[in-house]
């Protein structure tokens, strides 16, 4: 399993969170993850790859993303 640093673009409120959440809720592949204004730690079993085109898929923009740690 990873762990992800991700900067998101195009996120401006709390409906963009709920947007990024329920994507991330809707993949098998994401074991946990806590969203804010522009920015998410994600932890699963996916990834650079996998991340941004989920949230390319959600309507936003993967900005940056950083491994944190492999779990």
């Amino acid at each position: 399993m990873k762990k992800f640093d991700v900067k998101i673009g195009g996120m401006g409120c709390q409906k963009c969170v709920d947007s990024i959440e329920s994507a991330f809720a809707g993949d098998s592949r994401i074991k946990q993850y806590e969203v804010k204004v522009g920015e998410a730690i994600v932890e699963g079993d996916i990834n650079e790859a996998e991340l941004k085109d989920l949230i390319d898929d959600a309507g936003y923009d993967l900005e940056e993303v950083k491994e944190i740690e492999r779990l």
